[in-house]
């Protein structure tokens, strides 16, 4: 088992109806769940704690649990043994959305595993928002896509040896000495044409070392041949146009789809949610400006990509500076004494009681279960912001801030921003707000954009990562160490915490 994820006995139920992950419904022992739900916790926990990477080194991926779809599949049928939940665990590739093309190729990857009446069920525990990432499916209730081939005995050597070519591609470490072995894998690849999107890859950074033009352009031209549907913008092919049509049409089914979900007075809010990230998504795929990236992780880094693990590693909290503040005529002296500017990675202002405008989402109503219920006393300015410090110190700063400013205003009717009156509640009128681990953090930044969560509210968190930090802030009296220091730290206490998981075995299907 990975040194990130927790123990069965470490896995607790949240009870507490107003705890901002409640909805993620463990609110019982693991072992009370129904199966499916078993499934989805594993899957919440793997996911929250990587740090993604398109192009992971395979002989690590698993221990390090930096990667993309197939180093989440792999950790999770790793996860799922230790935990003996399932049978029949396997790996497949996943082939044909409802909306693509019948001739498209795939690189992504899932998970299969059987409960004991042989039903069988899909798990995605892919560390990216998109399409059905994060989500369990009882495949006789729908099938997510239209093919899944497992992938073991030779195919997995192959595909194992591709995406080792892939990973030195992209990372300028293939040498001419690799270049007869790895032609030699791609030939043999071409046996398995569910393989082709890893075989174009393939082809395409191998054609880098042609030194004849000719050649260069024959290799790039197969490379397109055989998975002609990559590019969706930029280098246009027709194909390309075809594929953009389908996610145009399957846009405004989902958008039907929404708006009728949205007629019913029980909706499912969890339901309404993804159903608006699925259209966000693809329309990102059409339109990249809608994506927000900061510099944490990587230079212009897609807040989409952002886990837990990833705000445990980089020291980073939340702050909100609520519209009370700005009321009370505040939000100065708090952003000044709450933090440094020097800790401040980055901030933005948003009204968080009004729809978001592509989607119609509401941000609170996704803050928190009971977030609703605070929708007008957020009506105004916020502002959220990211800062490089420890939610302990931050929530002993944010106590004696509210001890401190507004007491004049409690009990006290105001004209609030939407021109009506509002009696000043403390409870509700609190002026700040911080987080309190790294899954809260990750939450609430993206709370203004909650079409690009990955940590949503439905989630259940990863224990591990709120003890990790909780000791770190114990054992470290410099949170604004360096990004080295930090981790070297940081796998001292998960060795503490989990010590027979510091030799982990990566192993094979």
């Amino acid at each position: 088992m990975n040194k990130y994820l927790p123990t069965k006995e470490e896995l607790i139920p949240i009870t507490n109806k107003y705890a901002t992950f409640y909805n993620c419904g463990f609110n019982k022992e693991f072992d009370e769940l129904e199966f499916k739900h078993q499934l989805q916790v594993v899957n919440d926990l793997v996911r929250q704690s990587m740090l993604p990477n398109e192009n992971p080194c395979p002989a690590t991926e698993v221990e390090t649990l930096i990667g993309n779809c197939t180093t989440a599949a792999l950790a999770t049928i790793d996860y799922l043994k230790y935990l003996k939940v399932g049978y029949n665990h396997r790996m497949v590739l996943c082939k044909g959305r409802p909306y693509d093309p019948e001739d498209i190729t795939s690189r992504h990857n899932a998970v299969l595993v059987d409960d004991k009446e042989g039903n069988t069920y899909f798990v995605d525990s892919t560390p990216y928002v998109g399409y059905m990432f994060g989500k369990v499916v009882n495949l006789k209730d729908f099938m997510p896509y239209r093919e899944f081939h497992v992938i073991d005995g030779e195919k997995f050597k192959l595909f194992t040896q591709m995406r080792n070519i892939i990973y030195k591609g992209s990372n300028n470490l293939l040498k001419p000495k690799d270049i007869n072995d790895s032609i030699s894998t791609v030939v043999k690849s071409m046996r398995y044409p569910f393989l082709n999107g890893h075989s174009a890859q393939c082809i395409y950074y191998l054609s880098r070392f042609a030194t004849n033009y000719k050649v260069k352009e024959n290799m790039l031209r197969k490379s397109i041949e055989i998975d002609p549907y990559e590019s969706l913008s930029g280098r246009e092919i027709r194909k390309s146009k075809t594929r953009r049509v389908l996610i145009e049409a399957q846009i405004t089914n989902w958008e039907k789809s929404l708006s009728d979900l949205r007629q019913n007075k029980e909706i499912d809010k969890q339901v309404e949610f993804e159903t608006a990230r699925y259209i966000f998504q693809e329309k990102k795929l059409l339109d990249d400006s809608l994506e927000t990236r900061v510099d944490v992780g990587a230079k212009h880094n897609r807040i989409s990509n952002f886990t837990p693990r990833l705000f445990l590693e980089n020291g980073l909290n939340v702050v909100f500076i609520k519209p009370s503040a700005y009321k009370a005529n505040v939000d100065g002296i708090i952003r000044n004494k709450i933090v440094n500017s020097d800790e401040i990675v980055w901030s933005y202002k948003q009204n968080l009681a009004l729809p978001r405008e592509i989607t119609g989402l509401h941000s609170m109503e996704l803050a928190h279960p009971v977030g609703k219920d605070f929708e007008r006393a957020m009506y105004g300015p916020s502002e959220i912001i990211l800062v490089r410090h420890s939610s302990f110190d931050l929530r002993k700063r944010k106590k004696e801030l509210r001890a401190q400013l507004a007491t004049d205003l409690y009990n006290k009717t105001v004209e609030w921003f939407d021109g009506k009156d509002m009696l000043w509640d403390p409870d509700m009128l609190n002026l700040v707000h911080s987080t309190d681990d790294p899954c809260e953090a990750c939450l609430h930044f993206t709370i203004g954009q909650p079409e690009q969560q990955l940590m949503t509210r439905f989630m259940y968190p990863n224990p591990i990562l709120g003890e990790v930090e909780k000791r770190l802030f114990e054992n470290c009296q410099d949170w604004d160490m360096s990004l080295e220091a930090r981790k070297e730290k940081i796998d001292c206490i998960l060795n503490e915490i989990h010590p027979s998981n510091t030799e982990h075995n990566v192993k094979q299907l």
